[in-house]
């Protein structure tokens, strides 16, 4: 009686769903398969012709060498495409100084086109970089005009006219206000670096 009734529990407990048995789909299964197939193929092909299974292996060796052969050269034409593209006589851009007198330069050539506002606000660079020669600021294209007013080691009276200049700048550049060349003779003149000196 006692068997029948742990017989009855181990029964009710194995029939739960966690217990219940369920095939597992292995997803490699065809792959398995094919790959078995292939290695019990070439087995049989070496068992029953030795000469055909070393034309096959040797076949497979050659192909192995051709796939890597042309991955190291794919690689090397990536990594060294630049440099062959140099020595077969293409030079590389060279990079031009921008100076104070590129920016005077390049700010008289927009001037003679007509283009005096663009031509104003190079030539406030150019200025700025004729401060930094001459240790009046320290240059950097990051700070705004304002800044260079507010930095400038130059006279009271001399800061107030490089303030004007920022404004006659602004009013061109950003207000819309017309540059003609009597504007920019004027700008030129008044923008000229010996009007500044160090305070002392």
């Amino acid at each position: 009686m006692q068997q029948e009734r742990l017989r009855s529990i181990a029964d009710s407990i194995l029939s739960a769903d966690v217990y219940r048995w369920q095939d597992v789909s292995d997803p490699w299964a065809p792959v398995k398969r094919v790959w078995g197939l292939a290695v019990s193929s070439i087995e049989r092909l070496r068992e029953q012709n030795p000469a055909a299974y070393r034309i096959l292996f040797w076949s497979l060796v050659v192909v192995l060498l051709v796939i890597v052969a042309h991955t190291i050269w794919v690689a090397m034409q990536t990594m060294y495409g630049g440099a062959a593209r140099t020595l077969d006589g293409v030079t590389p851009a060279r990079t031009t100084v921008r100076d104070a007198m590129w920016y005077r330069r390049e700010a008289d050539r927009l001037a003679a086109a007509g283009k005096y506002a663009e031509a104003i606000q190079l030539d406030f660079v150019r200025l700025m970089l004729d401060f930094d020669a001459r240790k009046l600021t320290a240059f950097h294209p990051s700070k705004t005009p304002g800044e260079y007013v507010r930095e400038a080691r130059i006279q009271p009276a001399q800061r107030g006219a490089l303030r004007g200049l920022v404004n006659v700048m602004y009013a061109h550049v950003y207000a819309g206000v017309r540059a003609d060349a009597q504007s920019w003779a004027l700008w030129r003149e008044r923008a000229s670096t010996e009007h500044y000196a160090v305070a002392h």
